[in-house]
């Protein structure tokens, strides 16, 4: 005979469990974020580009690294793509680039921003062009 007693332990070890999976399943994903690699060759591009502008960051984010001018991020490196943020009518224009994508990562691709593949930005002409059309739009937004 099972008495109320055992039924709620049963119940909260349940509950227990639940929360263990979870936290276990999360620290999966995040280990795997952590570990995922960006193009650190083109990290240093972006940097070289942006080391005369005024106001530039950058900062790890999301398994990839993200550049900030006046607080708020222009442009980032996921695996090998370059992440540009253009705004709504500039990510239009870009996505006519042979190698512009939207930008998803998540399966719900973001407004305003665009991944450009290697072939999009092999010479350091077209990558300043790209990095310049973000920051652009970049400083068009209140400074944080």
């Amino acid at each position: 005979m099972v008495s109320l007693r055992s039924v709620r332990s049963i119940k909260i070890e349940s509950k227990y469990l639940s929360y263990i999976h979870a936290i276990t399943c999360l620290n999966d994903v995040a280990l795997k974020v952590e570990d995922m690699p960006y193009n650190e060759k083109l990290d240093a591009r972006i940097k070289k580009v942006a080391a005369g502008w005024k106001n530039t960051t950058d900062k790890k984010m999301f398994g990839g690294i993200c550049h900030l001018v006046n607080g708020n991020m222009f442009c980032g490196v996921h695996k090998d793509w370059l992440v540009l943020r253009l705004g709504e009518e500039t990510s239009r224009e870009a996505m006519t680039a042979k190698h512009a994508r939207p930008f998803d990562i998540t399966g719900k691709p973001m407004k305003g921003w665009v991944m450009v593949a290697e072939e999009g930005y092999k010479n350091d002409e077209d990558l300043q062009g790209w990095l310049e059309k973000a920051k652009k739009f970049a400083k068009t937004l209140p400074a944080k």
